[in-house]
């Protein structure tokens, strides 16, 4: 189950189950929804509970950060256990989703946030205009 651990500074920081996969991942969507109502777009997911992430897992997660980056925030992963850092590793997704050691530097990396980490494409309309 996924869990609040703090907020301090307009950033969250979760906590997340043993296993992520599309049912858990589903199961954080009213959390992530209830900060963005308080206008909280700035989360760090302390993955240190959890052993186990699958691909539906990674793609939920993949759409979770999208929908914060359009809202000019971030999702942020912490303290990922060896096996589940191989697995960014290893899909490339640790070039989309920034991860860190340990909490302390996940929630520090916000003290110079300028808005999404990646880059935000024009559509062919809006370079017409």
């Amino acid at each position: 189950m996924w869990s609040i651990e703090s907020i301090n500074n307009s950033i969250a920081v979760l906590c997340s189950p043993k296993t992520v996969n599309q049912d858990s991942v589903i199961e954080l969507q009213p959390v992530l929804d209830e900060l963005l109502m308080k206008n909280i777009n700035r989360i760090v997911i302390n993955m240190s509970a959890s052993v186990y992430i699958d691909s539906s897992g990674l793609g939920s997660l993949v759409k979770r950060v999208a929908h914060f980056r359009s809202a000019d925030g971030d999702i942020r992963l912490a303290s990922l256990c060896s096996g589940i850092r191989d697995v960014f590793s290893t899909t490339s997704l640790d070039r989309i989703i920034k991860l860190f050691p340990d909490v302390d530097s996940a929630v520090k990396s916000y003290s110079s946030y300028h808005g999404p980490s990646v880059p935000i494409y024009k559509t062919e309309k809006d370079e017409d205009s």
